[in-house]
């Protein structure tokens, strides 16, 4: 079947706002009048959901911050099975395969993010964090997840409490910590593409009431991979995996509490595989996004290994945590920047394709003391932070040289970027009455940056950048089930140094630091018995001095970036469950944001373009989904299934808003369906994503010639799972 792609942008949005606005209001009445009749009786209600936000457990409803959190238990029910599958339920965020390799992410939110194109001087705005650990590097992120206990989306500048390159909000991805009681996870896969997938967990105590263990796996094969490649005649896009993660924990003592992890994992994949696109028509070049033309092997290999140490110590008046970590990265990539295309004729390497490998280590040490005063009516937390990374990049560029029949190798770029940051943060939530808190935060962050490497001629620099990050909130407590909340806060995001710059003088040519001031209101709201939610938010954002990406007039495909742009971004928020019924839960989110261009430095490349559009940001996001279990009588079991419709509107992957760097605008079908035994072992799962088996791209690039690039999402993709709990 050719797969030529999607269409009709208009028909899918309006299908999108009477999909999801008109659930977010219908749902809420519909629960309301269910209490009035005999189900009033019932008493399932919404479990409570406990976050760290605030660097410390507290409940989601109390928390004057926008967060998405999902338990374990939400993550399984909608096939949140890796990192990337995250954003489909989290309003205005974009999460994707990076254009170095599916290993790493792409992360927009709120407005800002990164490429994902695995370059040690790119620093995203947004912070991903493993176990309350900040990852510098986006190269090893997407993987699949096993033995998670939650994950939290915060949306929103973080400076304050969790600090370096939260400018528009933070991930927070948190495996399970085993205690007394004894578990067994055991899951085996089998679906199209010759996939195979086994994850494994098991925990328990060593010592009742003072020390547990636990080991986690996770290994998934794919066998085929969902495109052609007609030069070389195999398929291509394949993407493998394999983690390990292993953790001890004491919890012995009234006052003293430690965990220790260590991880391990191996990813390796095609790459970043794209499709030619005719520029004069804006189709394939093979007639199906998925044939593909590329006589590259491209590979993205990364390995990485990982240990933190944390602890707690209660001195009754005040608190202690101490988290200390190191991770070492071995992160490869090539891809074939122009798809293999054969518009000249002869053999060729392909127009242009990039070779990578980084080596990366990291070290962060943070302090905190938290605690309550003045009869508990102030809560505090003061801390300190410190991390150091030191990087090494080594690139090989190849340009096509058709009719001699080989690739023209360009000179190796080999630098290195040492990195060294201070914080020292505290914030305090002072309640004026029962009803109404105060918030006052700030954070004061110093970094220095050291570049070194070799293009032509060695060169070397050396930059510092600080910032200081307040954060002011008030809190409201309307009733037990209403909760309002104002916050300002500023966001900063470090400069930095032009890692694919084309010579030696623009590699070490720095970029300076980008700021936000962030207003944001929200509300967050349980009715009906405790049986919905609905979590509302809206946000200005006043951003200054955007480090946006601009193009190498001399190196096509190169990216720099400078101070260009400054900005106005503003949008809405919201977040709905429900139970409808016995064993029915059901969901939406929408997301609306819409930015203005303040400033366009007139040396931008966007200068004069017409772009109105920040890069990499969707207007509209949302999901609307159901989960329903229920026992079949006769059976020792129940069945359970459910479904979910993301949406995500259209949006450029480049700055000049240009037509092929369009994507498509992106939905997607999910849907589930299995069985769970009576006793709750066993469970057999069917499950499928996009299953309208839709063509959506994202990720387009002109390359000056006439073939640019794009790069298409999954295909239907579709499992059987086995799994055994206990």
């Amino acid at each position: 079947m050719t797969r030529i792609g999607n269409s009709g942008g208009v028909m899918k949005k309006s299908v999108f706002l009477s999909f999801v606005i008109s659930p977010l209001t219908f749902a809420s009445g519909a629960v309301l009048m269910s209490t009035a009749g005999p189900a009033a009786a019932q008493t399932a209600t919404l479990d409570e959901i406990v976050v760290t936000a605030e660097r410390r457990e507290s409940n989601l409803q109390t928390t004057p911050v926008a967060v998405s959190a999902f338990t374990s238990e939400e993550l399984e029910q909608r096939q949140v099975t890796k990192t990337e599958y995250i954003s489909d339920f989290v309003p205005n965020m974009y999460l994707a395969d990076g254009t170095s390799s599916p290993s790493t992410l792409n992360v927009t939110l709120r407005g800002l993010g990164t490429g994902g194109g695995g370059i040690i001087t790119d620093d995203p705005p947004v912070a991903f964090y493993l176990d309350d650990v900040y990852q510098a590097r986006l190269s090893a992120t997407n993987n699949e997840f096993a033995d998670i206990e939650r994950v939290e989306v915060l949306r929103g500048p973080q400076g304050t409490l969790f600090g370096r390159n939260s400018m528009t909000g933070a991930v927070n991805v948190i495996s399970r910590t085993p205690g007394d009681e004894t578990y067994v996870d055991v899951e085996a896969s089998y679906g199209n593409y010759n996939t195979g997938t086994l994850k494994a967990a098991i925990g328990g105590p060593l010592s009742p009431g003072s020390l547990a263990a636990s080991l986690s796996v996770a290994f998934r094969e794919q066998g085929e991979g969902v495109k052609d490649n007609i030069a070389t005649g195999e398929d291509i896009d394949q993407k493998d995996y394999f983690g390990i993660r292993a953790k001890v924990h004491y919890y012995g003592s009234d006052n003293f509490d430690a965990v220790l992890t260590a991880y391990y994992s191996d990813t390796e994949n095609d790459g970043f595989v794209t499709t030619a696109i005719d520029e004069a028509t804006l189709q394939p070049v093979t007639g199906d996004y998925f044939v593909v033309q590329s006589p590259v092997d491209t590979f993205g290999d990364s390995e990485q290994i990982g240990v933190n140490f944390r602890f707690t110590y209660d001195f009754g008046a005040a608190t202690l945590k101490s988290i200390t970590a190191y991770s070492d990265l071995d992160d490869g990539w090539r891809f074939d920047l122009g798809g293999g295309t054969e518009f000249m004729p002869g053999d060729f390497r392909g127009v242009f394709d990039r070779t990578s490998r980084i080596l990366n280590d990291q070290l962060t040490q943070e302090i905190q003391v938290y605690g309550s005063a003045m009869n508990d009516r102030l809560d505090y937390i003061v801390g300190g932070y410190y991390f150091t990374e030191d990087s090494a990049q080594t690139f090989t560029d190849f340009f096509f040289l058709s009719f001699l029949g080989f690739a023209i190798p360009l000179p190796v770029t080999d630098y290195t970027v040492n990195t060294d940051s201070y914080a020292v943060y505290g914030e305090i939530n002072y309640a004026i009455n029962d009803r109404t808190t105060a918030i006052i935060g700030a954070r004061y962050t110093d970094e220095n940056k050291e570049i070194a490497g070799i293009k032509a001629v060695p060169f070397a620099d050396e930059t510092s950048y600080s910032a200081l990050t307040p954060k002011f909130g008030l809190e409201y407590a309307f009733s037990d089930d209403t909760f309002l909340y104002a916050t300002i806060s500023r966001g900063f995001r470090a400069g930095g140094y032009q890692g694919l710059g084309g010579t030696a003088a623009v590699i070490e040519q720095p970029f300076a630091e980008e700021t936000v001031w962030a207003y944001e209101v929200g509300a967050k709201l349980d009715f009906a018995d405790n049986r919905a939610r609905l979590n509302l938010s809206a946000f200005f954002n006043d951003m200054t001095d955007l480090q946006g990406p601009i193009l190498d007039p001399d190196f096509p495909g190169n990216a720099l970036t400078q101070n260009s742009i400054d900005m106005d971004l503003y949008g809405f928020e919201a977040e709905m469950t429900a139970l409808l019924a016995d064993g029915l839960t059901v969901f939406a989110t929408l997301g609306l944001q819409d930015e203005k261009f303040t400033r366009i430095d007139p040396n931008a490349v966007i200068a004069g373009t017409g772009a109105t559009r920040l890069a990499g940001v969707p207007h509209q996001t949302g999901a609307l989904g159901f989960s329903y279990e229920t026992p079949v009588s006769g059976v020792n079991g129940s069945i359970f299934f459910g479904a979910d419709f993301t949406y995500r509107d259209y949006f450029f992957s480049l700055p000049d808003n240009s037509d092929i760097s369009k994507a498509s605008v992106i939905t997607r079908l999910n849907a589930r369906v299995g069985y769970r035994s009576g006793n709750d072992h066993w469970s057999v799962i069917l499950a499928g994503r996009n299953l309208t088996d839709d063509v959506d791209w994202v990720n387009g690039l002109s390359l000056g010639l006439p073939v640019g690039i794009r790069h298409t999402l999954d295909p239907l993709m579709w499992s059987l799972t086995v799994k055994y709990s206990r």
